[in-house]
């Protein structure tokens, strides 16, 4: 017995199978790409901090090189070998000559300092106990013979030696500025001991690209000097600090530091100063720029993955898309589609591009015979509206005869005279049935002669106003459509108190325009309001009109032409006045009002 299987569309099969393909491609794919890509970024992590450990020790040796070229050129200087004996020779004679030594000492040694500012102090120091400075400190510096620093450098036979602290002027650590300070012993042309001679910077200049240390993976910084003693920084948490010297190669070590994880350790030697600079990375700071790049790497295979399904999705359909065209062209037809045909290209299967050839015929054949039934519709159209004119004309008679004829009873031969000629001119515009629409102005001209009339009826009782935009006056409406209002509007009015008053209003509001005759009747009764609104909506569901009369046409006439002229796009709308009376509105939109002159005209 066969089991009921679930069906399935192609487009759902090819779908699932490529699925699997991509997932399995792209999977693979982003593991060994994320594993070379992991052994890349970490050389490229290593090679970055090597590059920042050199960077930093050649900055830092720079510092040093230029205060040691000082005292090395100090040292070779003439001038001020000559300027250090005058000096002390003359502290026990004149007080004159002794000022004048100091004055040419301090030449000497401001111009051995130079323009480099980052040389904040140079002191020379005799072994009278006589010495001078210039820089931070101006002037004579005694008292220093017996101090550590001054019996080291002596003892140093002219090799350098270095002191880090907060030094006063002859040398003893003191509260303010650190200064990183080299020295070196003074000698005469004889080569004997004739004193030292000191130059100084802030030790944050010195280790001012340590200081900063802005660098990527937030290396920990030490500088040992020769002897394995930190010379930076001065205070240290670390406590392995000190064994980072011996621990340090030169290049990188690894320090394992768990199970998964190892620190590194990178070092550099100085070549002037011989001084060693370590970098000792922590693994959280060394992998976490690594994986977030995993992470950018992840995010794109995550985001290829799903282009890939996209990519998947759009063949499935691709491949199925004959049969799939076909299957939803015949079930998903409606009325705004039925005249599409099928745009399929050839498939090279018989079977397939024969079927689609024939629904495409069968269409075709459909469509004609259509466009021949819509012709004859648009005939029954025109014929409907010459009957609705024909209806109209002799509407408007009647209710003018009558008129007259109330006018001839009082005696008013003036008036009545006046008024058929009106009538004349008003039966000769609108008699004529070759063309359905005239502009704004032509109807507000009727509907004038029309009130002209009826004022020789009811004298000052009926007031009437025209209040329209001129930009109104040359759009299209449908003949006698704004007469007829005012017939009703008179038809209203006048059966309530004194006086009568009829208004016409022409405006645009955005993008369309409206014409609006308002009045001071009783309004509309709410079952008429009801039963002409039922109306309305049936011809707009439907399409089907409802057979006229002569007597009571005019809202609903109106409604009809509007329709037949403009199908649903015309805007209607009517109702009582908040202040009493009623209203009747018609519009359309100003983008389409171009078009209807010429629409009517054909009817």
């Amino acid at each position: 017995m066969l089991r009921n299987r679930k069906v399935k569309t192609l487009k759902k099969i090819l779908s699932k199978n490529m699925v699997l393909l991509i997932t399995f491609v792209l999977g693979t794919t982003a593991i060994i790409f994320s594993t070379i890509e992991y052994h890349n970024i970490k050389k490229n992590a290593i090679s970055d901090l090597d590059r920042i450990c050199v960077q930093i020790g050649d900055n830092i040796d720079l510092q040093i090189y230029q205060l040691d070229t000082i005292t090395l050129n100090a040292i070779n200087s003439a001038e001020l070998t000559a300027a250090l004996d005058y000096y002390v020779s003359t502290n026990s004679t004149d007080a004159y000559k002794h000022i004048s030594a100091r004055q040419h000492l301090a030449a000497a040694l401001t111009s051995l300092k130079g323009f480099d500012y980052s040389v904040r102090q140079l002191n020379i120091y005799s072994t009278d106990d006589l010495g001078y400075g210039v820089g931070d400190y101006l002037g004579s510096i005694t008292d220093y013979t017996d101090t550590a620093w001054y019996q080291k450098t002596m003892s140093a036979n002219g090799l350098r030696n270095v002191l880090i602290g907060n030094m006063a002027t002859n040398g003893a650590l003191t509260e303010g500025n650190t200064y990183y300070s080299i020295s070196r012993t003074y000698y005469n042309v004889y080569y004997y001991p004739v004193g030292t001679i000191e130059a100084r910077k802030y030790y944050t200049e010195v280790f001012k690209s340590a200081f900063e240390n802005r660098y990527a993976y937030n290396p920990d910084i030490y500088v040992y000097d020769e002897e394995g003693n930190l010379v930076f920084p001065l205070e240290y948490e670390d406590e392995n600090a000190e064994n980072y010297y011996n621990a340090a190669t030169e290049g990188h070590v690894k320090l394992q530091s768990s199970s998964l994880f190892t620190d590194y350790l990178f070092s550099y030697s100085m070549p002037h100063s011989g001084y060693k600079i370590v970098l000792y990375v922590e693994n959280t700071n060394f992998f976490t720029p690594i994986l977030s790049a995993l992470k950018i790497i992840l995010f794109f295979s995550i985001a290829i993955f799903i282009a890939g399904l996209m990519l998947t999705q759009l063949l499935a359909k691709r491949i199925s898309k004959p049969i799939r065209d076909i299957y939803h062209f015949l079930n998903d037809r409606d009325s705004s589609s039925q005249f599409n045909t099928l745009d399929m290209e050839s498939t090279h299967i018989r079977e397939i591009d024969k079927l689609a050839k024939s629904i495409n015929e069968y269409i075709l054949q459909s469509q004609t015979q259509t466009k021949t039934m819509l012709g004859l519709q648009q005939q029954e159209i025109q014929a409907e509206m010459l009957a609705l004119q024909s209806q109209m004309n002799p509407h408007f008679l009647y209710n003018s005869l009558a008129c007259i004829e109330e006018m001839a009873n009082q005696g008013m031969t003036d008036s009545v005279s006046t008024m058929v000629k009106d009538i004349s001119t008003i039966l000769r515009a609108i008699s004529s049935n070759k063309e359905q629409v005239i502009t704004v102005e032509e109807e507000l001209d009727l509907c004038d002669m029309y009130l002209e009339c009826l004022k020789y009826r009811f004298g000052d009782d009926l007031t009437y106003e025209f209040d329209v935009e001129d930009k109104l006056l040359d759009f299209y409406v449908p003949k006698l459509c704004i007469q007829l209002l005012v017939e009703n509007a008179i038809k209203s009015t006048t059966t309530g108190p004194l006086p009568w008053h009829i208004c016409i209003h022409g405006y645009i509001d955005g993008e369309n325009w409206f014409l609006e005759v308002k009045d001071t009747g009783p309004g509309f009764d709410k079952d008429v309001d009801i039963h002409l609104r039922k109306q309305m909506d049936s011809i707009l569901e439907t399409g089907v009109l409802p057979s006229l009369k002569i007597e009571g046409m005019g809202i609903l006439n109106i409604f009809i032409r509007l329709y037949l002229l403009d199908g649903i796009t015309f805007l209607f709308d009517f109702g009582n006045n908040v202040e009493g009376g009623a209203f009747v509105k018609i519009g359309r939109s100003i983008e389409k009002s171009s078009t209807i002159g010429d629409e009517g005209k054909k009817l």
